[in-house]
């Protein structure tokens, strides 16, 4: 069970992964709904990754000794740039974005696509 909320840290939205057998669902006003753990940072700072998934933001803040916002894009690669888009004001209040996306065509497009944006 994956939290989604909005601007003002009200719960809007959950996305449940079915463990055995790696589905995915969605429910909520999901178009109302922030990156994934966006609510637990507040804005600006020094660094903030951006991953792909939901465990991936778990494990990459865990890596990072907890000291540094992690968050997620929503819905994978396809909507990176969106959703980088639609949080630009949260994501560009950090010094520094660092993007990790995964290693696959997809992801690394994604990940120049986002880098473009915040230059």
């Amino acid at each position: 069970y994956f939290p989604y909320y909005d601007k003002d840290l009200q719960l809007v939205a959950a996305k449940v992964r079915g463990v055995k057998d790696k589905t995915f669902v969605a429910s909520g006003a999901w178009s109302k709904g922030t990156l994934f753990g966006q609510n637990l940072f507040p804005t600006a700072g020094k660094y903030i990754t951006i991953v792909e998934g939901e465990f991936d933001a778990l494990a990459a803040y865990q890596l990072t000794g907890s000291k540094y916002p992690v968050v997620s894009i929503r819905t994978g690669a396809g909507s990176a740039l969106k959703d980088a888009k639609v949080n630009y004001e949260y994501i560009n209040s950090f010094e520094t974005v660092v993007l990790c996306f995964d290693g696959d065509e997809a992801g690394q497009k994604a990940a120049k696509e986002v880098a473009e944006l915040f230059g």
